[in-house]
């Protein structure tokens, strides 16, 4: 599948779950992708795995705890420069 060049896919709680499922079937899609979470090393798997499937895309790995509202502050401003086509919020925590 040809990716479209320039335009992302976020996707928060990437390192488990629904949201590591999520970012393996964007990217058989051919989508670009940013991946967050707060485990970087899981983050980093994830992207190896993709990209032994899927060379050509691009993935952006930012590692933050969104528990904490001045990051989810942070990582949308620093998401900016990006042409974000969709957003996949799995982040969360219960008690």
């Amino acid at each position: 599948m040809v990716q479209e060049t320039g335009k992302y896919t976020v996707i928060t709680g990437a390192s488990s779950d629904i949201g590591y499922e999520a970012a393996k079937a964007f990217a058989q899609r051919g989508k670009n992708l940013v991946i967050t979470a707060r485990r970087k090393d899981r983050l980093e798997m994830l992207k190896q795995e993709i990209l032994g499937k899927h060379p050509d895309l691009d993935i952006v790995i930012r590692s933050t705890d969104l528990s904490v509202p001045e990051n989810a502050y942070l990582l949308y401003e620093g998401l900016k420069s990006y042409e974000i086509e969709t957003w996949v919020n799995n982040a969360g925590f219960g008690n």
